[in-house]
């Protein structure tokens, strides 16, 4: 097993939802496809349902995180 990186897991809040979204926008633009509404939006529902989580950590320029299964529109 390997060994858990540093840092600490914190449920995003509503300060995060314009990261949140300009991540969710870079996501869809990568991948090809179109974002589906207003993702500012699609951000702090996913907050307000605790579904985005980020890992923070001193050794990390900026936060990682992670959401559950789903697409952009909701």
């Amino acid at each position: 097993m390997a060994p858990r990186p540093p840092g600490r897991a914190r449920l995003a809040g509503e300060p995060d939802a314009p990261l949140v979204a300009r991540w969710f926008g870079e996501y869809t633009r990568e991948v090809g496809e179109p974002a589906g509404g207003d993702l500012l939006e699609v951000a702090r529902r996913r907050i307000e349902e605790r579904q985005i989580t980020f890992w923070e950590s001193r050794d990390l320029r900026r936060p990682r995180s992670g959401f559950t299964a789903g697409d952009l529109e909701g």
